[in-house]
Parts: structure tokens; C-alpha cells; sequence
């Protein structure tokens, strides 16, 4: 994670804190959908993020988003006409109202399909701080058939896998779980040359509607949850990470946030992306090992300040993350401190 962080960060290098760049590809005087309907793109706290749009055809484009940042709002103006929304993330997770008041999330290598109209209006999440993926819109009004000409004898129909995944049927969405074919998509694109992303985007972009084609529904994710519910699961996590010397079972959470236990690990999950046990074992863990780095705390004194009462477990814990016990890590990271000055 804190490779992925760093990463992030040197391509984010020189964006203002509480500032969203946007680098438009669109040749002349051409604009992005997005920026036609009036996107509007803001932080709600200290955070920063890019945004980088690409014409793929008429009618189809890319954005790459990196963001490193809490949340933010992001909104467009609603549009009269069938639009499709595929979502991708490549690090981190990512969280967002839909209209009908359900939230979606995805996590990293899952993809997602919605009509653009069911989240004009929304607030976006990062439950991990961090984010990088890529979206591909589609107004089925301006598609022209020949992007689609080498498509011709597989009979493919860009309405119909409209309505397949973001019809009444589907309740307007539709999530694909990370998988090797849903790599094999995207996960070149993100590094390419600039002027190599839109001819390899459209190789990608027929293969996807190839794909998406032989996609059955056992393969679909449309379990939601409602915003109160997401709510609720924030508080938790709140109150579990802001008292990390302190350890609360499921069944005093689930009674005091009143949800039921089997909910209440399945929204966690939904949200943060690991079950509450794991996800708080590597939060510990992570901010063990920046007092290691930061203070000169006594180990004990660390092992406390986490939730642990006894050093050997934490030690324990500790090396079966990050590979050496929490003294030793100590000392390499002095010596690499001292290395770089």
C-alpha cells in the first residue's frame, strides 16, 4: 500500500493541495462529455487529485482519475438520453451514491456499469485515502456503427447491453467482481504513452463489448446498501480507529450502532474491502509502524497504544507484516533515515 501511495503521489507532484487538475486530449475545438454538461469536480477536505480525457470515437471516451484525497463531490448535469458509465478501479477503493439512494463501491480490479444519470449528483468516497482508475463513457446517441464494424458478425447491439446492465432489470447498475479476463482489459491502459492511449483504447474498448457479450448474470455483483447503512459503517469505523487501544467485539458494535452482526461485516467489508478482523489488524499495524518511525515511544508503550497488552504478541503481529519484529524495523528504518541525509 505504501508503494502504491508514493506512486500516486509523484504523479500527483506539483497539483496545490484541495486542487483537481484536468488534462483534456480532445483534439480542436472539441469538448468531453463531462465537460459539456457542466462537470464540476470539488474536495471536501485537503486532498488533490487529475483528471486526464481522451476521445476514443464519437461518442466514447476515457478518463483516467487519481486521487489522493478523503472524498469529493462530483456532478454533471442529467442528460435525455442513454448514457453508459464503466467504472474501473486499479488501486484503492472508491464509493458513490446512486440516485435511487444505494451505494456503490468497488475495490481493487473490480469494474462496474451504470447509466451516468443514476449518479449526476454525487458525493465520491475513498475509504483508503487513494484511488486510481479509469471510466469510459458512452452516449449511445453519438456511437457511430463503425467503431463497432469488426463487431458486425457477433450481432453485437450497444442498446441491448444497455439494458443488460443498466436497464430496469438491474436496478440501474451493474458490479464485476475482479477477475484475469477484467484485468486483461484495462491494466495496460494506465501506463501507456500519451499518444499511444487512444489507438490502443479502441482495440481495448471493442474487446470490452466482446467481453461484456459472454458476461452471464452469475457473474454479476448487484448487492447494494443504503446510504444510512454506509453511514452507520463509517461511524464504526470511526470509533474503532480513533480508540486503537481499545478492542470492541461485533456484538457490542452491532448493538450499539443497532444493526444486526451478519449486516453489519458484510457492509464493513462492502465499504473498507476486508473483513473488520483484518482490516483493523493492518491498521494497527500501519500505525505501529509510524510511531516506530516518529517517536522514540518505548516498544510496550507501542504495543498499547494499538491494542495490544502484551509485547510478544504485538512483536508477533508485528512480523507477520512487515517481515521483522517491531525492534528491528526500528533500526532499519534509523538507518535509512540516516542514509538519506
Amino acid at each position: 500500500m505504501d508503494e502504491v501511495k508514493l506512486k500516486l503521489k509523484k504523479k500527483l507532484q506539483g497539483i496545490p493541495d484541495g486542487k483537481i487538475a484536468m488534462e483534456n486530449h480532445f483534439g480542436g475545438s472539441a469538448d468531453s462529455l463531462l465537460i459539456e454538461n457542466n462537470l464540476y469536480a470539488t474536495l471536501f477536505e485537503n486532498g488533490k487529485g487529475k483528471l486526464e480525457i481522451y476521445e476514443i470515437a464519437p461518442g466514447i471516451e476515457l478518463c483516467f482519475r487519481t486521487y489522493l484525497a478523503r472524498s469529493l463531490n462530483f456532478s454533471h448535469d442529467c442528460l435525455e438520453r442513454k448514457t453508459i458509465e464503466i467504472n474501473h478501479c486499479r488501486f484503492g477503493r472508491i464509493g458513490w451514491e446512486m440516485g435511487d439512494g444505494s451505494a456503490l463501491y468497488l475495490g481493487e480490479g473490480d469494474m462496474s456499469l451504470h447509466d451516468m444519470n443514476s449518479c449526476a449528483h454525487s458525493e465520491i468516497e475513498f475509504p483508503l485515502e487513494y484511488y486510481q482508475g479509469l471510466c469510459i463513457f458512452m452516449d449511445l446517441s453519438k456511437v457511430q456503427d463503425e467503431f463497432f464494424e469488426l463487431l458486425k458478425s457477433t450481432s453485437i447491439d450497444v442498446n441491448q447491453m444497455y439494458e443488460k446492465f443498466c436497464g430496469k432489470g438491474t436496478d440501474g447498475s451493474t458490479t464485476i467482481l475482479a477477475s484475469f479476463a477484467v484485468d486483461s482489459l484495462f491494466s495496460v491502459l494506465y501506463d501507456l504513452p500519451k499518444e499511444m492511449v487512444v489507438p490502443y483504447a479502441r482495440v481495448k474498448m471493442q474487446e470490452l463489448i466482446l467481453r461484456l457479450k459472454l458476461v452471464e448474470s452469475p457473474a454479476f455483483s448487484r448487492e447494494k446498501y443504503s446510504k444510512n447503512q454506509i453511514e452507520t459503517i463509517q461511524k464504526v469505523h470511526a470509533k474503532m480507529i480513533e480508540n486503537l487501544d481499545k478492542r470492541y467485539t461485533i456484538d457490542v458494535l452491532s448493538s450499539e450502532f443497532l444493526m444486526n452482526q451478519t449486516t453489519l461485516k458484510a457492509v464493513f467489508k462492502k465499504v473498507y474491502g476486508k473483513p473488520i478482523a483484518s482490516y483493523m489488524k493492518d491498521y494497527r499495524m500501519k500505525k505501529a509502524s509510524e510511531m516506530l518511525k516518529e517517536s522514540d515511544m518505548l516498544l510496550f508503550d507501542v504495543a498499547r497504544a494499538v491494542g495490544y497488552s502484551s509485547q510478544s504478541k504485538f512483536s508477533q503481529a508485528f512480523k507477520e507484516t512487515y517481515g521483522v519484529v517491531p525492534s528491528r524495523y526500528r533500526q532499519e528504518q534509523m538507518l535509512a533515515s540516516f542514509k538519506q541525509r
